[in-house]
């Protein structure tokens, strides 16, 4: 039914005192009135071992804050089948699965919140995937891809694939590993697909920062795969930077 709150009262004269979850979380709120604007499960200040899985039925908000978050491949999965809320605040989120072809955290329904998150994954699915009619608003983050594949197709930091609106505000987007990524249509720092973003949106990118190492010629740092017109939706660039290799072809652009 929800409406739980799993809250460590950590010593902070012990910094290595914390609680610990190991196993996997599931979330499956299905009875009760839809109440989406009050916090029904909220988890502070715990180590999560493993992965959090959310499935509801009703409208609710999940709110993860002061967590650190450790799994095998997926660690955040947002799947329900009503609008939700997700949020994540301050969180440190880390997974190492090189084969791991599911995202580490997924947002495929409802508004995430997304602000002061410390991101890295080694697998080969992005860091963050935004599907279905998912949207992130997202701050003060950081996605870093830490695998060493270059295998297709390629590997995405952070990928949206939703029919709504999402933005990023002072975030920075990183592969860190030297490999020379070959393959064409992968390996994008941002990469956001056409033609399911809509027509009158799209994404919004402001004061962000992006840093890449391997990139091959023609290869785009954020941009679409050019599967639909790319006029199809408002893209926003303001005040980014980005620091690439000389071979790569440019910041934004389509495969």
């Amino acid at each position: 039914k929800g409406y739980i709150a799993v809250i460590s009262p950590f010593n902070t004269n012990d910094a290595n005192e914390v609680a610990e979850i190991t196993g996997t979380v599931s979330i499956n709120i299905t009875t009760g009135a839809d109440d989406l604007y009050n916090k029904q499960v909220i988890i502070q200040g715990v180590q999560i071992t493993g992965s959090i899985t959310d499935t509801s039925t009703k409208q609710h908000t999940v709110l993860l804050q002061d967590c650190y978050l450790y799994g095998n491949g997926r660690v955040f999965y947002q799947n329900s089948t009503v609008n939700c809320r997700s949020r994540l605040y301050n969180c440190e989120v880390n997974s190492s699965a090189p084969a791991a072809t599911d995202a580490m955290i997924q947002i495929s329904a409802g508004d995430a919140y997304i602000e002061r998150l410390d991101c890295d994954y080694n697998g080969l699915a992005p860091v963050l995937l935004v599907n279905g009619t998912g949207a992130a608003y997202t701050a003060f983050s950081d996605f870093t891809s830490s695998s060493t594949s270059i295998a297709a197709p390629g590997i995405k930091v952070v990928y949206v694939a939703s029919n709504r609106v999402s933005t990023f505000n002072n975030c920075m987007f990183r592969f860190l590993d030297t490999g020379v990524k070959t393959n064409a249509n992968g390996f994008w720092l941002l990469r956001f697909d056409s033609p399911a973003l809509p027509s009158a949106g799209g994404v919004s990118i402001a004061f962000c920062t992006f840093v890449a190492s391997g990139m091959a010629a023609a290869q785009s740092v954020a941009g679409t795969n050019g599967t639909g017109a790319v006029t199809s939706a408002i893209i926003g660039y303001g005040a980014c930077f980005s620091s690439l290799p000389l071979s790569a072809s440019t910041i934004a652009g389509v495969s």
